[in-house]
């Protein structure tokens, strides 16, 4: 089966990918890649635990306690921040591990740092659309908190 494949395929039988210009971006650009790959498997499903992190743990002061720990390194002592466990994971920790795969300890550091310099060399993002989607009044007067750790506000109540 060819997931992506010339239109006809030039040979049935070849595992060569044709890709789409949105599948090689990643392929091409191996900090996309690891920007692709820190937000599916650590902070994506990091963020799906927050409400309920909030309403088990609340506000706390100690790096170890939140959500993208939980998913990281549960367990972990309290004053543990996402950073030391980046610096010494091997590969061998976490949900992310991978049996009898090891890797030299600090590749998820190098591979955050090449998520946030890719993340960084996109630019403004415009989020207007994003804004005129909700009705933002049915919240009366309620409070949005924005978790998304984003580089511009993307939530501006009116």
């Amino acid at each position: 089966m060819h997931l992506f494949s010339p239109s006809p395929p030039s040979d049935p039988d070849s595992d060569a990918v044709q890709h789409t210009a949105m599948s090689a971006y990643p392929v091409r650009n191996p900090k996309a890649r690891d920007w692709l790959a820190h937000m599916l498997e650590e902070s994506a499903p990091a963020a799906v635990k927050v409400p309920s992190w909030l309403k088990r743990i609340g506000d706390t002061q100690e790096p170890g306690r939140c959500p993208i720990m939980e998913h990281l390194h549960p367990g972990c002592p309290n004053e543990e921040s996402l950073f030391d466990f980046y610096s010494i994971d091997d590969g061998t920790l976490g949900p992310t591990a991978v049996k009898d795969v090891k890797r030299a300890k600090g590749w998820r550091m190098e591979r955050f740092g090449n998520a946030m310099v890719h993340f960084s060399s996109l630019g403004p993002s415009e989020s207007e659309h994003l804004l005129n989607a909700f009705d933002w009044h049915s919240l009366g007067d309620g409070v949005v908190v924005d978790v998304s750790f984003t580089r511009s506000v993307d939530v501006v109540l009116r």
